[in-house]
């Protein structure tokens, strides 16, 4: 497998290698050879924040069908990842925003849940509230 090296580029360019020497090491491997060096910024990857506030929702999903956690996440994931996508640590913060939007919009809309904020599910979590308030669905209520 062809490693990937994380580097960061200075203000004046300059490229600064963490891991000088398993880079060295894997340049020699390939002395002699025409090579191809990829330059890109790395994508941000889902937050620890985000992944919390998910599995509360997944929670609050398998709470109200009677469902385990495990198998709601797969369900969701087959449902919502897009094509060719079978993790959810695999989506960068923007695609799995999106993805958490599905879900809520899933829980909301079929199945007649108030999923709270990720404000008040991430203070019952820090323990800034009471976690009874963010802990149970609670139906929307008929117009009357």
């Amino acid at each position: 497998m062809t490693p990937v090296f994380v580097v960061d580029i200075s203000r004046t360019g300059a490229i600064v290698m963490p891991d000088q020497d398993r880079y060295d090491r894997w340049k020699m491997r390939l002395a002699g050879k025409t090579c191809e060096l990829v330059l890109r910024e790395r994508p941000v990857k889902r937050s620890l924040n985000q992944n919390a506030y998910y599995h509360v929702v997944v929670n609050l999903i398998a709470d109200e069908i009677g469902d385990n956690p495990r198998d709601v996440h797969r369900d969701l994931k087959a449902r919502f990842l897009p094509m060719g996508i079978t993790s959810t640590a695999k989506l960068t913060r923007r695609q799995f925003g999106a993805y958490v939007e599905y879900v809520i919009w899933f829980a909301e809309s079929w199945l007649e849940m108030v999923i709270p904020p990720p404000d008040r599910v991430l203070e019952a979590i820090e323990g800034t509230v009471q976690p009874e308030l963010v802990s149970a669905p609670r139906r929307k209520r008929a117009a009357a």
